[in-house]
């Protein structure tokens, strides 16, 4: 008994429609979605001017960073009522955040650090996970076929996303990321069953587009440093493993050596899923929590 099946030209123009998308991703979309930002330049232009409206006798910092950021550390608003009780000299504290992995995009388009080295605050703070540590999740049970196919699946998707990607859809987003934004509605994790993925180190090719930029700070004698955010104590206790911590400590090292940046780990109280708003973003109770920890150190570090 025969079966009807489709000819086997409908198979070659399947396979050769596939592939060529796949080219099309990674060729041409996949680094754009990599540099990209859906910060704006509104968005920068406020932190800059919210930057250089600081009082004089003030510590001008400003940390910039992904979501992470914009989640973590507390806007304008609620950051007056911290520093209000403060002892002098005060820290004024702008974050500059974009979602997904900013950095690209801020150093090499925005051209950030020049206008940072014009305003010259007294110190710039860069996520860890900017300059450091890859945004894309690597499961180490995984085999290199089902990582291969797990990434291709992530891009494609990000792919038909960006092609889609409406011009007037971000419109309605705040402008200034110095003020609040509601938090969403915290995820209600079971974590007992929740597994951290693990995360890689960055690759010397892919942070290299920075270095000059890096190098002007120094000569510009501006204190930088990184900094980490903190994570929910299971998922630091998965993601903080050895063999990461000595591939991470070797960039590290490259930094200090390098441009004279140094790494200031969170120290402060453990951090827990009431905290977060899902796996990585704080809430409104942990920036609190994380905010007063940077300006302690700040403070301890005797930035002026």
């Amino acid at each position: 008994m025969k079966t009807n099946g489709p000819p086997l030209k409908v198979w070659f123009y399947f396979f050769f429609a596939f592939f060529a998308f796949q080219i099309i991703v990674y060729c041409y979309v996949k680094p754009k979605i990599k540099k990209v930002s859906y910060s704006d330049d509104k968005t920068m232009e406020s932190a800059l001017k919210d930057l250089k409206s600081s009082d004089e006798k003030s510590i001008k910092v400003v940390i910039i960073g992904s979501s992470l950021v914009g989640c973590g550390v507390e806007c304008r608003e609620e950051m007056n009522s911290a520093i209000s009780s403060q002892k002098a000299p005060l820290v004024h504290l702008t974050k500059v955040w974009g979602s997904g992995d900013p950095y690209f995009r801020m150093i090499e388009n925005d051209k950030l650090l020049d206008k940072l080295i014009e305003i010259r605050p007294d110190l710039i703070c860069f996520q860890t996970e900017l300059v450091a540590v890859n945004f894309d999740i690597v499961d180490p049970n995984l085999t290199g076929l089902n990582q291969s196919l797990i990434i291709t699946s992530l891009y494609n998707k990000m792919a038909i996303n960006y092609l889609r990607q409406n011009p007037d859809a971000n419109k309605n987003v705040p402008r200034n990321g110095q003020q609040c934004v509601p938090d969403r509605e915290d995820i209600k994790m079971d974590t007992t069953n929740y597994k951290p993925i693990n995360r890689s180190v960055k690759k010397h090719n892919d942070i290299k587009f920075a270095f000059n930029d890096l190098k002007k700070l120094q000569r510009a004698g501006i204190k930088t440093v990184i900094v980490d955010l903190p994570k929910p104590v299971k998922v630091e206790e998965k993601f903080f493993n050895t063999p990461f911590m000595g591939q991470l400590q070797q960039v590290l090292d490259m930094y200090q050596q390098q441009f004279g940046i140094e790494y200031w780990k969170y120290t402060g109280q453990p951090m827990y899923y009431r905290h977060f708003i899902d796996g990585g973003h704080l809430n409104k109770s942990g920036r609190h929590i994380y905010t007063e920890w940077l300006l302690e150190k700040i403070k301890q570090e005797k930035v002026l």
